[in-house]
């Protein structure tokens, strides 16, 4: 059994710092963002090709909480650099507070930040 980040995973962080890079008029590249977010049916047809019966899969919210009131910005500058490869540093540290700004009301609840996780959970066996 596997557990790892599925489809929507961070979607409401990424999709904000993305749109907050194209605002400060920069170009963002698909290849800047580091993941792979598949859904249960991606997954399961990659395990298959492989040669694995996917005997389990479940794709599930997992609310994460940001410790402090830095959380997100801490969450963002220790997960997301690539996001602002060539970007000026000041400029990024600009486009991170936006962020939080934009963010407070959908992922700050009760003093803290919570991330939007997804998760997949997938068990497979190989014949």
């Amino acid at each position: 059994m596997t557990e790892f980040g599925g489809k929507g995973n961070v979607e409401t962080i990424t999709n904000t710092i993305i749109q907050q890079i194209k605002v400060a008029g920069f170009d963002f590249k698909v290849e800047q963002f580091p993941w792979f977010y598949p859904s249960i049916g991606e997954y399961a047809t990659l395990m298959e090709k492989a040669g694995f019966r996917v005997t389990f899969a479940m794709h599930f919210d997992r609310p994460t909480p940001l410790n402090g009131d830095e959380g997100l910005k801490n969450w963002i500058t220790m997960f997301c650099p690539r996001l602002f490869d060539g970007i000026p540093v000041h400029t990024k540290d600009e486009m991170i507070s936006n962020t939080k700004k934009q963010l407070k009301d959908v992922l700050f609840k009760d003093g803290q930040w919570i991330a939007d996780y997804k998760r997949i959970r997938v068990n497979g066996i190989k014949p």
